[in-house]
């Protein structure tokens, strides 16, 4: 689709030099959400696997990133954590909302070549529904997503040193039916192993 001033729905493939770093931008993003997984488990006081499954569960980054609010301000609320707690948390929202506009915006040329993204949902023939992508500020963002990366990593270190995690009684109870489930089970129930699983 062509307008008067517009290119519409651009390839970004098309300009390797910014899909490297709005590729970067998003992906990181991926990997700090993974590691706050981690941080929940901690303040909901559950394993990183039933932490996991929860947050899997829930589709939009944004809410996610607010049940993991929502639980750290509760368990660290008398902390000396909680402060640093909630800068990670301030950091992180200013991340994923640059992410989201990367990750659904529409790519577009105007009249004077460049690349620009545009935000769905908003009119573009205004300033502000649409943005001049600017190469240094692809860098920078993708510095500050790694950064912010970073500190989830870092704090989750500091939360591990300041209550080291236990088997929880979740998960606990998990193994124990697991392993009379299997006790009870006969040969023919057992689950059928395909030749790439792995064997004991």
């Amino acid at each position: 689709m062509t307008n008067k001033s517009m290119k519409m729905n651009v390839m970004i493939s098309d300009h390797p030099e910014y899909a490297k770093y709005i590729a970067n931008i998003i992906t990181t993003w991926n990997s700090t959400e993974h590691a706050l997984g981690s941080v929940f488990a901690i303040v909901v006081g559950t394993d990183p696997w039933h932490s996991g499954r929860i947050l899997g569960a829930i589709a939009n980054s944004g809410a996610k990133l607010a049940l993991v609010e929502s639980a750290g301000k509760y368990t660290l609320e008398y902390s000396p954590l909680l402060e640093e707690f909630n800068n990670l948390i301030a950091e992180l929202k200013t991340i994923i909302k640059s992410r989201n506009t990367y990750a659904h915006g529409v790519y577009a040329i105007d009249n004077k070549g460049r690349l620009n993204i545009l935000r769905q949902g908003r009119d573009w023939t205004n300033q502000k529904g649409r943005k001049l992508l600017n190469m240094k500020q692809l860098k920078d963002q993708w510095q500050k997503s790694i950064k912010a990366f970073n500190n989830v990593i870092r704090f989750h270190n500091l939360l591990c040193q300041e209550m080291p995690q236990s088997p929880s009684s979740v998960w606990l109870y998990r193994c124990q039916t697991q392993a009379r489930h299997y006790q009870t089970h006969t040969p023919d129930q057992q689950p059928v192993l395909e030749s790439n699983d792995i064997k004991p």
